[in-house]
């Protein structure tokens, strides 16, 4: 392109055009700050500004020793209940029921014979995840043949695994009385 303008005219419209892009940049870089001071107020104004209500309250001794007191005492129900889970889900034979037993018991009692008290109780789940469970029977047999007849039945039946009784009791002839520990599994 060819430039008809003289020298000076030249020289003059090239400041103009320094001045012009200049002032755009300057304008530009105003524009830029006073964006960033009016996005900037409420960050200031906030951190600057006390927070009152937002603060959380002081926990007391107290209350962390109801925690920590809470805290333990779920943690042992939970261990009370993974016992159980895991002897109800494992493999092992299922627990007999106390009327299962009682009813074999029954079954196999002699008239002379009377029992007085029963304690049932399951034992804990051992290595092998086998339940069983105790009864402690207390009674009076009329003669010492009759509790061993009872003992003997007692040890037949298939519900019960073992049958303990304290040589002691078969130390009198009559109304001997006696403390039978069976365990069924």
């Amino acid at each position: 392109m060819i430039n008809l303008l003289p020298e000076l005219y030249k020289l003059q419209f090239s400041r103009e055009y320094r001045w012009r892009v200049a002032v755009i940049a300057l304008l530009f870089l105003d524009a830029l700050v006073i964006t960033a001071s009016i996005l900037l107020v409420p960050s200031f104004l906030q951190s600057a500004v006390p927070a009152t209500g937002a603060a959380l309250p002081a926990v007391t001794k107290d209350a962390a020793k109801q925690a920590a007191n809470l805290h333990a005492g779920l943690l042992a129900q939970t261990a009370t209940l993974s016992t159980a889970l895991k002897a109800l889900t494992s493999g092992a034979t299922p627990v007999p029921f106390f009327t299962d037993v009682m009813t074999a018991i029954g079954a196999d009692k002699p008239k002379a014979v009377s029992v007085t008290s029963i304690s049932y109780s399951l034992n804990s789940v051992s290595d092998d995840s086998s339940v069983s469970a105790a009864l402690v029977m207390r009674g009076v047999a009329a003669t010492r043949d009759d509790l061993a007849r009872f003992v003997a039945a007692l040890k037949a039946e298939k519900q019960v695994s073992n049958v303990q009784v304290p040589i002691s009791d078969y130390a009198a002839d009559t109304s001997v009385p006696f403390t039978i520990t069976v365990t069924a599994s």
